[in-house]
């Protein structure tokens, strides 16, 4: 190849290249938004034995059936959950019952951006 070939062939990578990067993002928000890692991991270190646990998304108004099902946390043991219901909401809320029947409950808990909810 000839020189003056190359450096044509150079500027219209970098040229190429630069447009790429430079290209609008055409993703929806929505788009965006499902593609969030919605687990998260429930620490217990409430010194108490978790017996049940609740987590709806915000636009729900009753907390529904226990995730946990027959299982517990035990104190400083943890749980992860996968908060992905189809509905591409990332704020939840969520309800966490001891073995006293003492509730610990936490609003609107952005599960596509963290990973950890430590109960205390």
């Amino acid at each position: 190849m000839k020189p003056a070939t190359a450096r044509v062939l150079s500027i219209g990578l970098a040229l190429a290249t630069l447009i790429t990067v430079l290209a609008p993002d055409t993703t929806s928000a929505q788009q965006r938004r499902d593609r969030f890692d919605r687990r998260m991991v429930i620490v217990n270190e409430t010194g108490r034995v978790i017996y049940a646990f609740h987590a709806t998304n915000t636009g729900v108004r009753t907390w529904g059936r226990d995730l946990l099902g027959s299982s517990v946390i035990p104190p400083g043991q943890s749980w992860t959950f996968n908060f992905d219901d189809n509905s591409g909401y990332c704020m939840f809320d969520f309800k966490a019952v001891l073995d006293t029947g003492q509730a610990i409950e936490r609003y609107k808990v952005d599960v596509c951006t963290y990973a950890t909810w430590t109960v205390r």
